[in-house]
């Protein structure tokens, strides 16, 4: 029961990053340069006031000029006395004017992994889950997270 807890912990904390965008967003794609945010950040995760893992967030631009948002997150813990190693890995990918194009994110528990893709077609986005070997497609609104709203925290640590 407590390994299906952290199961759906880790897919709701995935969903949570998916539709965050949405809450926090702003309205119109950014035109700012975010060359200045271009590359790694680390931080250390922390439950309880103890360190469990740490995670990292990379900003990259391709060559067509498409900006790659990618976010890790590992950690340790201990659930009726058994070490547990938990990731998060989250890709996300925008236009060169911020516009969000599409998410790919994974979680990986004791009891396997699960994985969220989802695509932005015009104002709509095509949700794909896996989850416990069960596959399950649902049609959203599109998310109003640009590419701003990706590099909140780059913008916090590099000031």
């Amino acid at each position: 029961m407590k390994t299906l807890s952290i199961r759906m912990f880790c897919a709701l904390l995935c969903l949570g990053v998916i539709a965050c965008g949405a809450v926090r967003a702003e309205e119109t794609p950014p035109t700012d340069d975010f060359t200045p945010l271009l590359g790694k950040n680390w931080y250390g995760l922390y439950l309880q006031g103890k360190k469990a893992g740490y995670s990292s967030e990379e900003l990259t631009r391709t060559q067509d000029g498409a900006y790659v948002a990618n976010e890790d997150a590992h950690f340790r813990i201990t659930m009726s006395g058994a070490k547990q190693d938990l990731g998060v890995h989250s890709t996300r990918t925008y236009s060169a004017d911020g516009t969000m194009l599409s998410i790919a994110s994974q979680v990986d528990d004791p009891r396997g992994t699960s994985e969220f893709n989802a695509q932005i077609n015009g104002d709509s986005m095509l949700l794909s889950s896996k989850v416990s070997g069960e596959t399950k497609t649902s049609t959203l609104p599109k998310p109003r997270e640009s590419l701003k709203d990706a590099v909140k925290c780059a913008q916090w640590v590099k000031g």
